[in-house]
C-alpha cells in the first residue's frame, strides 16, 4: 500500500514538472514574439512590399499642358535672299495647347515600380505668330512662298495654325519621396505627330480702322508626320516639359529648314 502511494506521488510530481516546463516555454516564446513585433511593425513591412512590388507603374502623360514656341534652328539657304526670315516667330504669341486624355503605362521592373514606359494619345493645337507683315502660300516651282501684306493699312496679326494627333513613347524614372507616396520623375523619348489640319489667318485694318480677316486652308507643303524629342521633369502635379522637332516642318526642298522648340508647364494632370 505504501509502495502504491509512493508511486502515485511520483507520478503527480512528474506531471506537475512537465506542466511547469511547458508553461515556461510558452512564456518565453510569447515574450520573444512580443519583442520582435515591438521592433518591426508588420503593417509597415506589408505597406512597403505593396508599394514596391504589387502596385502598378504610374507614368506621367495625361493632362492639359501649355507650351511657348520659338525657332530651335532655321536654315533659309534654299530661299532667295529677300525671303529669309519670313517664318520667324513672335514670342509669346506663339504657343501650343496639349490635351492628352489617354495614357498607357508599362512597368519594366519585376520587384519595383519606379521605371517604366509611357505611351498614350493626345491632341495638340499649335499657333505660330509670324513676326513680320507676311503670310504664306504655295508658289511657283512647288515651293512655299511668302506673301507680304503691303496692301493693308495696318496688319494686326498673321499666324499659322496646326492641329496634330500625338503618340508618345517615353522612358520614365521615378524617385520615391515622403514615404514613397510622392515621387520626383524624369522622362525622355519621342513623340510622333500626325498633322490633321492647317490654316493661315491674317487680321488687318482697312478703311480707317475697320477690322477684317482672311483664312487660307491647305497643306502648304508641311510634313504630314513629325517626330519630336521630348523631355519631362516633375513632382506630383507640377510638370515641366520641352520638345524640339527632329527635322524640318516643311517637306524636303519645299521650304526653309524650320525646327521649332516648345517649352511649357502642365495646367492639369491625371
Amino acid at each position: 500500500m505504501k509502495v502504491k502511494m509512493v508511486r502515485l506521488i511520483l507520478v503527480h510530481i512528474l506531471l506537475l514538472t512537465f506542466l511547469v516546463s511547458n508553461a515556461q516555454k510558452d512564456t518565453t516564446r510569447y515574450s520573444r514574439t512580443t519583442a520582435i513585433t515591438s521592433i518591426v511593425d508588420i503593417e509597415d513591412i506589408r505597406s512597403d512590399r505593396t508599394d514596391y512590388m504589387n502596385n502598378r507603374f504610374e507614368g506621367h502623360w495625361g493632362g492639359v499642358l501649355i507650351g511657348f514656341s520659338n525657332m530651335w534652328s532655321s536654315d533659309y539657304s534654299n530661299c532667295p535672299e529677300e525671303q529669309k526670315g519670313f517664318m520667324d516667330m513672335e514670342m509669346p504669341q506663339s504657343f501650343s495647347v496639349f490635351i492628352q486624355p489617354l495614357e498607357f503605362n508599362f512597368r519594366l521592373q519585376r520587384y519595383r515600380n519606379t521605371i517604366g514606359l509611357v505611351s498614350g494619345l493626345g491632341i495638340e493645337f499649335q499657333n505660330y505668330r509670324l513676326n513680320k507683315n507676311v503670310t504664306i502660300e504655295k508658289g511657283e516651282f512647288n515651293k512655299i512662298t511668302p506673301v507680304y501684306l503691303n496692301d493693308y493699312e495696318k496688319n494686326i496679326k498673321s499666324k499659322i495654325a496646326f492641329t496634330y494627333l500625338n503618340v508618345p513613347l517615353l522612358l520614365e524614372f521615378q524617385i520615391p519621396l515622403n514615404h514613397k507616396k510622392n515621387r520626383l520623375f524624369f522622362s525622355a523619348g519621342l513623340v510622333g505627330k500626325f498633322r490633321i489640319h492647317t490654316h493661315t489667318k491674317v487680321k488687318y485694318e482697312v478703311n480707317g480702322g475697320k477690322k477684317e480677316s482672311k483664312k487660307g486652308y491647305g497643306s502648304f507643303y508641311f510634313n504630314d508626320f513629325q517626330t519630336c524629342y521630348h523631355v519631362r521633369l516633375g513632382y506630383r502635379f507640377v510638370q515641366l516639359f520641352a520638345e524640339v522637332n527632329a527635322y524640318s516642318i516643311f517637306q524636303s526642298n519645299k521650304g526653309p529648314d524650320i525646327r521649332p522648340v516648345s517649352v511649357g508647364i502642365s495646367l492639369m494632370s491625371w
